[in-house]
């Protein structure tokens, strides 16, 4: 499954050889627009996209791992996520900025029919 999903363009993993020793795996999805709107079908696509990046994730050694990505809905939305943040040890980093001085859960996109500015981009 993940191999199909990386063929749509909206799913990648990278490795990163920071040096000999420390290798970070980075995964990045682009979830289905729409979920911001709570269009159903949007949420249902990018919450199994979400399954398919947590299968292959626990396919791997464990290694320092990051998941970014525009999600195009937030992550309560996302059962998988949700779980995923909630049950494990998976932190949301932008959910946590206070921790380095910055604002939690600041807003990283404007829609261009948007009236309001919403956080579709996660770290």
């Amino acid at each position: 499954m993940f191999v199909k999903a990386c063929a749509t363009g909206r799913v990648a993993m990278y490795g990163l050889h920071l040096n000999n020793t420390c290798v970070i795996t980075v995964f990045v999805i682009y979830g289905w627009t729409g979920g911001q709107t709570q269009n159903k079908r949007s949420l249902q696509r990018t919450n199994h996209l979400m399954q398919i990046i947590e299968d292959e994730y626990q396919q791997h050694p464990p290694l320092p791992t990051f998941f970014m990505g525009d999600l195009n809905a937030s992550t309560t939305d996302l059962p998988v996520l949700h779980n995923i943040l909630t049950t494990s040890q998976w932190i949301d980093l932008g959910a946590n900025a206070d921790k380095w001085g910055r604002t939690p859960n600041e807003h990283t996109c404007m829609g261009p029919n948007a009236k309001t500015p919403t956080r579709n981009d996660y770290v």
